[in-house]
């Protein structure tokens, strides 16, 4: 999945994190929800067999200077 994502959007920050018992894929950094449901709507339709899965988490982030 990580590779279909960076093919369509190669600068996307990309996270792979195991929490027993998945591997959770978790994509950019977005500094509002505005931002992330975007995006995620953007994923959703171009994407839409993974449709299902996807969703925005909230969680800290650092901001490049």
């Amino acid at each position: 999945i990580e590779s279909e994502l960076k093919e369509y959007m190669p600068d996307l920050e990309t996270y792979v994190i195991f929490k027993t018992p998945n591997w959770r894929l978790m994509v950019g950094n977005y500094r509002t929800m505005e931002e992330a449901t975007a995006a995620l709507r953007d994923l959703k339709k171009k994407f839409p067999v993974y449709g299902r899965e996807m969703f925005v988490v909230k969680d800290e982030i650092e901001l490049a200077l």
